[in-house]
């Protein structure tokens, strides 16, 4: 037998197939899907078996194939294909593809020692071979006792070492059986649109999106899907934005499922991620749950996708391998023929768009669940606080509506999307801000620590109090940043519990799910918080949700701003409101008339993107056209310029509108620098097809050494 074996060398030469026999005692764990070892060149290499025959034309040398890698752990037909699917949609190797699919899966050391463990035939039969010592009184306690863990064993790390080796003992998961389902019924607004999909899911409609307001139940409509999809004998993938909002789904999942559910997710350890992908190849586990790394997880029989908060730019990757998550999970539907529906208060644009062209089916949910309120919105013009001589990161009317929400015990959101204590170190007399010596972006300062940071490469220095340029003493911090708004808030309201959540809150044991606890139990009156506090998290006793400085999210030079910053206003007032009474939402402008701003206040998201449709059509701007970027980067800025201009030159100009090279906005991240080229068209496969063209005609005729290309099919942003 012979088998087609694709290393899983990162190499454009090398991304091709490789004929090995298939040696006698392989025959049986050789698989299409296995990852094996095999001698390549001399060295010993691991690869995929991409397909099995009984004979091949090859007449060259054949080897064998040395091992099987893991036995246990083989891709399905549909994986393979999703792997050849990202290779093309992504611009990466099929080693890189298969690699990113493949899980990365072990035991570790510390895994070791938390597992069950159980005695095997073989160490049943040893302990009536064996004198008297710690080995034997290990195996007869496990005799007694299977399940126990390494700790509970009281034994020293060589003899454990020598139970395994000598295969007395083995790991394993205890069998449990699966909980039963626990969940609420719905209102009648639900059940009506619950037997909707339900009709439409029998006329064979695949993809649907739910526009339900904050707060209006979406999840209870996910878990009578997913109540149906079970019951039909299938599984559910559910998809989530973020980590952190994870964690906070897992639980309620869990409240409603039990033990059928299943987190994915980059903290899980080695060990984990195979207990879990066992679990769902075999079906013990029927939910998967996670961000957008779980879309590529394997599952056997899926039946079900959701992805939940599906206008969360956080379902991007933006380094290679560069894929969109929502577009991974459309994908695994097809391959299935499972429905897809996505939620979300505030759509895209582009899934809206595919609902106006009748490929996706559109239900509303119009109230609050349980009968809640919708806040009440104002905006405050910061321009107005000037003339009145406020300075203060807080209007006046900010600072009244905290001071009733403190008497009130009603929980107090504030949002600000800039974390450290400051946005930039700026000398008063020069000028000159302090720059990362990576990165072409401005040093954040950080009042703990008394430091300058790096928020993309994490370069930090000592905060200097002379000016390197004019030597000036008049060197400070500009800006706010959420460490300065803490500090400020804990000085105008001393007697308030306060607390920050941020990309620089340590999440060591849970710590940011505790902070997010405490404000839901009312064990802190005031959370300072990111983007991460937008996302789906449910605050029933926050009384006020305020926007510190909405500008942040408009000035931003990317045609998407717009769509994101109404996004992020709908979402930020939708923490408040949602127990007892009306919440308030204040967003701190200092363009109160951008339509963002407006139709946020309005609430009526819906009319802003009609509007925004509008103004994409009318610059040809996606959805109505495909982007590709192409973002090339090296070490030497001159080197980089003349491959740029090089390449550039292998992408025929018609019929697409090529833009660049030029200098990315972000000039320059972690050492390397960024040049960019924009496709724009209207055929994506041709576009596709040429930038797989100029990439070969570039690595076949010019040095490519050091080059290295992120390529994004229609990116999130352009910075």
């Amino acid at each position: 037998m012979y088998a087609q074996i694709l290393t899983n060398v990162n190499n454009r030469k090398l991304d091709r197939f490789f004929t090995y026999r298939v040696p006698e005692k392989l025959k049986n764990s050789v698989k299409k899907g296995s990852k094996v070892e095999i001698v390549f060149s001399g060295r010993i290499l691991q690869g995929f078996v991409i397909a099995l025959s009984e004979e091949t034309e090859y007449t060259g040398t054949i080897l064998d194939i040395r091992d099987v890698v893991r036995d246990d752990l083989v891709l399905s037909e549909n994986q393979i294909d999703l792997a050849y699917w990202l290779a093309d949609e992504s611009f990466i190797s099929l080693a890189k593809a298969f690699a990113t699919i493949f899980p990365s899966v072990g035991i570790g050391r510390k895994d070791r020692k938390r597992m069950p463990l159980f005695l095997t035939e073989k160490g049943r039969k040893a302990i009536g071979d064996l004198r008297a010592s710690k080995s034997k009184t290990a195996l007869i306690n496990l005799s007694e006792n299977p399940g126990l863990q390494f700790s509970a064993l009281n034994i020293s790390q060589e003899i454990f070492r020598r139970l395994c080796k000598e295969e007395w003992i083995e790991f394993k998961e205890a069998e449990i059986s699966k909980d039963p389902i626990c969940i609420n019924k719905l209102n009648n607004e639900q059940k009506k649109l619950m037997v909707s999909i339900e009709n439409d899911l029998m006329n064979n409609e695949k993809e649907f999106l739910i526009h339900g307001v904050t707060g209006s139940g979406k999840t209870e409509i996910y878990f009578h899907l997913i109540k149906r999809c079970l019951e039909e004998g299938k599984q559910a993938m559910v998809l989530f934005p973020e980590i952190a909002l994870t964690q906070e789904m897992v639980g309620r999942f869990k409240r409603a499922f039990g033990n059928r559910v299943r987190p994915w997710h980059s903290q899980l350890t080695p060990y984990q991620k195979k207990g879990i992908w066992d679990d769902l190849m075999q079906q013990k586990a029927d939910i998967l749950i996670g961000p957008r790394s779980a879309s590529l997880v394997g599952m056997k029989n899926l039946g079900l996708i959701i992805v939940d908060e599906e206008h969360d730019a956080s379902y991007l990757q933006s380094s290679t391998p560069c894929y969109d998550g929502r577009k991974v999970a459309r994908y695994r539907a097809t391959q299935v023929d499972a429905p897809l529906v996505m939620g979300s208060a505030t759509p895209s644009v582009d899934v809206l768009y595919r609902v106006k062209t009748e490929e996706v089916k559109l239900y509303s949910l119009l109230k609050r669940h349980r009968g809640a309120n919708l806040p009440q919105i104002t905006t405050v013009d910061m321009r107005e606080e000037l003339k009145a001589d406020n300075y203060s990161i807080f209007s006046r009317l900010l600072k009244q509506e905290i001071e009733r929400s403190l008497e009130e015990k009603k929980g107090v959101l504030l949002f600000l999307n800039r974390r450290g204590y400051s946005g930039s170190f700026v000398c008063r007399d020069c000028g000159h801000t302090m720059m990362c010596e990576n990165c072409d972006i401005p040093l954040t300062y950080h009042k703990q620590g008394d430091i300058l940071k790096c928020h993309y490469c994490g370069y930090e220095k000592k905060a200097i109090t002379v000016c390197p340029e004019c030597k000036s003493k008049r060197i400070r911090s500009f800006g706010v940043g959420t460490q300065k708004v803490e500090q400020e808030v804990k000085n105008v309201f001393p007697n308030a519990r306060v607390a920050r959540i941020d990309g620089d809150t340590d999440n060591k044991n849970g710590a940011r799910e505790r902070l997010i606890e405490d404000l839901k139990e009312g064990r802190t009156d005031i959370l300072i918080g990111t983007q991460i506090i937008t996302k789906g998290i449910d605050f029933p006793k926050v009384g006020l949700v305020a926007v510190l400085a909405a500008d942040l999210a408009l000035n931003v030079p990317d045609f998407r701003a717009r769509e994101k910053a109404c996004q992020q206003l709908v979402q930020v007032a939708g923490r408040s409101g949602r127990e007892d009474g009306m919440g308030l939402c204040l967003i701190q402008t200092y363009q109160p008339d951008n339509l963002a701003v407006q139709y946020a206040k309005e609430e009526n998201y819906l009319a802003f993107v009609e509007l925004e449709m509008q103004e994409r059509y009318r610059m040809n701007y996606p959805p109505y056209s495909q982007t590709i970027r192409i973002l090339i980067s090296a070490e030497q800025e001159e080197i980089l310029a003349k491959r740029a201009v090089i390449f550039s030159n292998y992408i025929p100009k018609a019929p697409f509108k090529v833009l660049g090279p030029v200098p990315a906005n972000y000039s320059r991240i972690k050492g390397l620098y960024r040049w960019h080229i924009i496709i724009l068209g209207d055929d994506l496969e041709k576009m596709k097809n040429t930038v797989q063209y100029a990439l070969r005609e570039f690595y076949d005729k010019e040095n490519s050494s050091n080059i290295y290309f992120t390529i994004e099919v229609n990116p999130g942003s352009m910075l």
